[in-house]
């Protein structure tokens, strides 16, 4: 596995039991988990933009209004 796949799996493993302990927001853990993988170079800033652009995404952030 490459730096890259490792890192995003453990971010990955990092935001799921962040959410499941419930202590933080769903939003700031998922911009957490999307600043930590900015910092690491594994995704491009247009890439995190693109993301938080999505249609998806905006419904979801929707839901917790």
């Amino acid at each position: 596995m490459t730096f890259d796949q490792i890192a995003a799996l453990v971010v990955l493993v990092g935001v799921v039991g962040l959410m499941i302990h419930g202590k933080m927001r769903a939003d700031v853990v998922a911009l957490l988990g999307a600043a930590v993988l900015l910092v690491l170079g594994v995704v491009r800033p247009v890439e995190v933009q693109a993301a938080f652009a999505s249609p998806a995404v905006i419904a979801l952030a929707g839901l917790f209004v």
